[in-house]
């Protein structure tokens, strides 16, 4: 199990740096907390060891800010259990590790990967919002923004008709409100392309909208139905739909 938070005030650790955001890595045998340097970080800065999950939350709990723990999935297979992306040292596998090299896992194959560096600069980052009503627009953005929602559906259909790329991991965007104020940052963490038939409640309740796979769907085939209308497609349940998880790096002001 993995879960994140930011922390609600910059920790200053001296010469070991500052910590504005923590992971935690933990099962029946063991317990890790990693340090990150930068609200945007991808990689950890340091790692702790705890005796238990409990040690590990009366410690941090009071330091982390509204949003709380946010579930961040499992790493996959080879990938880095501190990373918020699906990466690892390359070389590693093999036995030879070049640190400071890495690769990221994309469509099912490992691809080299340089971690981003310099100011994070928001108005340089694609913008853009939820739904197509600016209640809707702005209800799922304050689910985003209370650490609620931390995924999002797609039509690839709706991607390929209005000539946009669908998101790839890695990737920064900022998501606004209805009229445009960009309001916060996130990470494109995990990808995934599957039939709208297979999509199970464990990934529609990552959206944090519905208690029951039932009212995703009912809310879910509407917005499609009309989506699909307005750009030239019809759904039904063998469409494909894109499965974005992401991470807030950054609450605008």
């Amino acid at each position: 199990m993995r879960k994140y938070a930011h922390l609600k005030e910059p920790l200053h650790r001296g010469e070991g740096g500052t910590v504005y955001k923590i992971m935690y890595y933990a099962t029946p045998r063991e317990t890790y907390l990693f340090e990150y340097d930068s609200p945007d970080a991808v990689l950890c800065s340091a790692d702790l060891y705890y005796d238990s999950l409990n040690d590990l939350r009366e410690e941090w709990d009071g330091l982390i800010d509204r949003r709380g723990w946010i579930e961040l999935g499992d790493p996959l297979p080879g990938c880095q259990h501190d990373a918020f992306l699906p990466l690892r040292v390359k070389g590693r596998d093999t036995g030879s590790p070049q640190w400071g090299s890495y690769e990221i896992l994309k469509d099912g194959e490992w691809v080299p990967y340089s971690i981003p560096s310099g100011k994070l600069d928001p108005d340089s980052l694609e913008h853009w919002h939820f739904e197509r009503t600016e209640s809707a627009c702005n209800y799922l953005l304050s689910l985003v923004l209370q650490g609620k929602k931390r995924a999002t559906f797609s039509s690839l259909a709706g991607y390929q008709l209005s000539g946009e790329k669908p998101p790839e991991e890695g990737e920064l965007s900022v998501i606004t409100d209805w009229d445009g104020n960009p309001r916060c940052v996130i990470r494109t963490v995990r990808v995934t392309q599957l039939p709208y038939k297979d999509i199970t409640f464990d990934l529609a309740g990552r959206e944090g909208e519905d208690d029951t796979l039932e009212s995703w769907r009912n809310s879910h085939e509407k917005f499609f139905r009309e989506e699909g209308k307005e750009l030239g497609y019809e759904f039904s349940e063998d469409m494909t739909v894109v499965f974005e998880e992401f991470e807030v790096v950054r609450i605008l002001p």
